[in-house]
């Protein structure tokens, strides 16, 4: 049944039963009561007064995101916005969770297994919106914070002495640092006489020196220049 209702001028489609299933506003809107199915392969939804913007599906794939202007500078944007209006310190401005809700063998496979967090870092102000990316992963769990990115840029563990950088097999292939900081002073030794210590070796213009943090003396590598 379609049906013009007087007193909004909207357009009305209802079941037999009476119960709306679309309405076509009077302001050129158009609300649907519950799913929406796009039935054919490669369905297109387009945005703005050029439909500048798609939504492409890609039949067995997913979606893609398109803006189809072809002048410069001209990217797809996607913004995750909240609509909290007072931001405090540790509250989650966005998430990108990755799950299999659907496997078989069930409990902790089904659980979010991956993601990533904005969150903040203090409270937010007219003069700070400070957030950190944090990166989730699980093992047999609910994903969990394993790094994140602070606002000022720096690359942290989640936790004290938890995290490898490269490994055995699948080392980095160069560093490139300043100071050079070393410590197992939360460990349980070396592997030479057991003990702990805490290091830093910084560059001279001649000279690498090395100071003990621990005792705060201070030694000159020997260096041999070869040619």
């Amino acid at each position: 049944v379609i049906r013009q209702m007087i007193d909004t001028k909207d357009l009305v489609v209802q079941q037999y039963d009476g119960t709306e299933v679309i309405r076509f506003t009077d302001g050129g809107s158009v609300e649907v009561k519950d799913d929406l199915a796009l039935k054919s392969d490669s369905a297109v939804m387009t945005f703005g007064a050029s439909s500048e913007v798609k939504v492409v599906h890609v039949a067995d794939k997913g979606l893609n995101f398109k803006h189809t202007a072809t002048a410069d500078d001209k990217p797809i944007v996607l913004t995750l916005q909240t609509g909290e209006t007072d931001i405090a310190e540790d509250d989650v401005i966005g998430t990108i969770n990755f799950q299999a809700p659907d496997e078989g063998t069930d409990t902790d496979s089904r659980l979010v297994c991956a993601g990533i967090e904005a969150v903040s870092e203090g409270d937010f102000s007219s003069s700070s919106n400070a957030t950190k990316l944090s990166f989730k992963t699980g093992a047999s769990e609910t994903a969990a914070e394993k790094m994140y990115l602070t606002s000022a840029g720096h690359l942290m563990p989640s936790g004290d002495d938890s995290q490898d950088l490269g490994g055995a097999s699948n080392q980095w292939q160069n560093i490139y640092t300043g100071d050079l900081h070393l410590s197992n002073a939360r460990g349980s030794g070396n592997e030479v006489d057991g003990t702990s210590g805490s290091w830093t070796i910084q560059e001279g213009a001649d000279d690498l020196f090395l100071i003990n943090r621990e005792t705060g003396k201070k030694f000159k590598f020997k260096l041999e220049e070869i040619e």
